[in-house]
Formats: C-alpha cells, structure tokens, sequence
C-alpha cells in the first residue's frame, strides 16, 4: 500500500509544470526531481525505493505541444455552471468555456488526440477533476452533468474580476 501525502495548491501546481502531461504521475515528477539530484546519479544508478524501480518509458520522440494549461479552465468552467444555475451538461459548459475563452485558446488546443477527442475539451475535463479533488463541484451529480459546490461558488467570487 503506497501512503497518501497531501499538499498546498501552490505545490500542486508546481509539480504540474514539472509534468509532461499524459505521461507523469506526480510519484514520476517527485523522483525525477528528489533522486536525479542526490549525488549526481543517474536514472540507472538510482536505489531502489520501496521495492520500485526507476523504469525506462517506451514512448517516441517528445514533441512540445504548446496549449492551454488546464488551470486557465478553472474560473470559466465555474462561471459557465454558475450561469446554468449551479448545474449543467457536459455539452453545456464546453460550449460556455468555448465562447469564454474564444481567441485565448492556443493552435494546438484545437487537434485531435488519439482518442479523437479535441485536446482542449479533454483539456476541460482533466480540470474537472482537479476541481472535484478541490470541493469546488460535486462529486457525486451523476453521469455527464456537472455540480458546483458552494466552495467553488465562494471560491469563484475570490478569483474572478467578473462580478
């Protein structure tokens, strides 16, 4: 059983620009940054560490995809189910991020995934996440509708310039 650590949204934050997104775990980010330091090691000549080991990622060549990080969707996600009175579907609020964020999005927001799935809107989906592990939506609002938390609403209040 691994143990559980919390952090600050600071430290979160930072630990996702560390990131290559898609292919990092935090666990990933954390022993790149506190092992590839001690004593100047290599991947290879690193310990063990509680019974893991430091394996080689199988992936083709790294190619910088330049997009909008996804804690640019949190206030418009939020703004988007406050106008839907506190709850909406998927379909709803990707449109209202869409018309919010319209002329910010980066060119490579706008391809394909793998899945066929458009990377900003996957983009928006990730951030639902983190706004659920925040309590800032509802965990618990049912399959494809979306549920502020009253923490997000004050939260919204704390971080939009829009009244």
């Amino acid at each position: 059983m691994m143990p559980t650590i919390r952090i600050d949204d600071e430290v979160w934050r930072a630990l996702k620009a560390q990131a290559e997104p898609f292919v990092d775990t935090p666990n990933d980010v954390l022993r790149r940054l506190l092992l590839s330091k001690t004593a100047g090691t290599t991947a290879q000549q690193q310990p063990k560490i509680a019974g893991h080991v430091q394996e080689e990622k199988r992936r083709g060549p790294k190619t910088r995809v330049d997009r909008t990080p996804e804690s640019a969707f949190r206030i418009p996600i939020l703004q988007a189910l406050v106008e839907l009175r506190g709850k909406g579907s998927v379909s709803e609020i990707l449109k209202r991020v869409q018309r919010c964020l319209e002329g910010n999005l980066k060119p490579d927001d706008f391809k394909s995934l793998k899945s066929g799935e458009v990377r900003w809107e996957n983009t928006v989906k990730w951030e639902r996440k983190h706004l659920i592990d925040d309590g800032l939506l509802e965990s618990n609002s049912g399959y494809g509708v979306w549920v502020i938390s009253s923490r997000g609403r004050k939260y919204l209040e704390e971080h939009s310039s829009i009244p």
